[in-house]
């Protein structure tokens, strides 16, 4: 392989979301990937600028020919990602098309194997059509606190015993490597204990998390079955008193990679929630990230417009950390190579 440059390797670190309906050569976002490289794409439906349901999907076809046109603007092939989760978090929806899909809690509440699996493959058959290779679910999150704004009320957990989410996660990311697409793990280290949303504030879950969340990431790493594993933006002071999951060494290097041996994919939580914009700079949330162990940045940039711009500000600011040495270039390359190898491995790259 042709050793690439920094900021090549750089952009691959990152996924981005953008607003647009197509990815024709005259568009933004063509032209964007052709400049920034980015690793990959986040599709939404929703438009958080707007306030409508029509960021990016708009009907069947019309998406297909998108994810399609996206693929054309790089020689490395994109993760093209969306969460598609069944329920009430499903980017594609029945109005625009697609199948009508269960949350993962009703899928928890037949607990049935077969039921599982066939509802998985009804969401890969939707996801091959598009040509999506990467859904960043199943949800792991256990069902501790039913009052959790963002996990138990919104249907998002298969339940709260380990047993029931590692059997029912672990069909659902078998069907989608059986079909060719990627799954991901997430919210590391478990958000299902929470009070609060992490989208909207700092979310502390000290004294309501147990150490049972850590399960199904143990024992679904050991089967070898999660392609990427997302962290959630959760501050525990027991595992580090200063910095949530994300931003935290001691929680993705300590706990994730040493103690449970997860050597893959790391992809973060949106960058751009509260938990995160309210207490942290771009620029320090950027650098603790990259520096605690994170491979992939999210930036769903839902309410942003302007994407050449930001994209570029993110690999300018990884850039300056690396020149400056407040970021290694080998911190740099370890995360490129994995990134690369998963494509390799599972996108045709």
């Amino acid at each position: 392989m042709i050793n690439p440059d920094l900021r090549v390797m750089i952009g691959q670190m990152v996924m981005t979301g953008f607003c647009g309906l197509d990815a024709s050569e005259t568009s933004e976002i063509f032209k964007t990937i052709k400049i920034c490289q980015p690793g990959g794409i986040l599709l939404f439906d929703w438009d958080g600028g707007l306030k409508t349901y029509d960021r990016n999907i708009k009907s069947r076809e019309q998406l297909q020919k998108l994810v399609a046109d996206l693929q054309k603007a790089t020689e490395i092939p994109l993760f093209i990602g969306v969460d598609q989760e069944g329920g009430n978090v499903c980017r594609l929806k029945e109005e625009t098309g697609f199948c009508k899909v269960k949350s993962a809690q009703k899928i928890g509440l037949h607990n049935d194997a077969d039921k599982t699996k066939l509802w998985g493959e009804q969401i890969a058959a939707d996801l091959n059509y598009a040509g999506i290779n990467l859904n960043l679910a199943p949800v792991v999150d256990l069902d501790i606190n039913p009052e959790n704004p963002i996990i138990g009320k919104m249907g998002r957990s298969f339940g709260k015993e380990a047993e029931k989410v590692i059997s029912l996660a672990g069909i659902f990311c078998e069907v989608m490597r059986q079909k060719g697409i990627l799954s991901c793990l997430k919210h590391f280290p478990g958000h299902g204990s929470a009070a609060t949303d992490t989208h909207k504030q700092f979310t502390d879950i000290s004294n309501s998390w147990h150490e049972s969340e850590l399960l199904p990431y143990q024992e679904l790493i050991k089967r070898g079955l999660p392609d990427m594993i997302m962290t959630g933006h959760l501050y525990h002071k027991k595992f580090d008193e200063h910095f949530p999951a994300t931003l935290s060494k001691k929680i993705i290097g300590g706990i994730l990679r040493d103690k449970l041996g997860w050597q893959g994919v790391i992809v973060s939580d949106d960058m751009q929630m509260k938990a995160i914009t309210d207490n942290y700079s771009l620029e320090e949330s950027i650098f603790k990230a990259i520096n605690a162990g994170v491979d992939i940045l999210v930036f769903g940039n839902n309410s942003l417009h302007n994407l050449k711009s930001s994209l570029t500000k993110v690999i300018d600011i990884i850039e300056k950390f690396v020149d400056e040495g407040k970021i290694s270039s080998d911190r740099i390359v370890e995360s490129y190579e994995r990134i690369i190898l998963l494509k390799q491995e599972n996108i045709g790259y």
